[in-house]
């Protein structure tokens, strides 16, 4: 994971390691380390594209960054055009988990109108 700023700076040695397939991001975190709010604030985007070139300069491992992360969502075509070799589908599954427990307490609210 490369995701504070140790890794962020060792990012080509970390990639170039033999039997490290992987590089990967976690788009909250690293925008922790970053002290970004914002996904939309250009910071993020110069530092996940300046990762994504230095792992493709190195040419070993390949670049892991989830679709359509709340902290920098990214569609297929960003993906791909960032070199990003793997991902998967954001939010992850304790997220959906909330998500669907609140539509589930909005749905007894609603029927026993209490509307919330």
């Amino acid at each position: 994971m490369a995701e504070d700023a140790h890794a962020i700076s060792e990012v080509a040695e970390i990639a170039a390691l033999d039997g490290v397939d992987l590089v990967a991001l976690g788009p909250t975190d690293l925008s922790q380390t970053l002290g970004v709010t914002d996904p939309a604030d250009p910071r993020l985007r110069a530092q996940v594209e300046e990762i994504a070139e230095t792992v493709k300069q190195v040419g070993k491992a390949k670049l892991q960054i989830p679709m359509n992360h709340p902290a920098f969502p990214l569609g297929p075509q960003e993906l791909l055009e960032l070199g990003v070799g793997y991902t998967h589908v954001a939010p992850p599954p304790p997220a959906l988990l909330r998500r669907e427990m609140s539509n589930a307490v909005r749905s007894i609210h609603q029927a026993s109108g209490r509307i919330v």
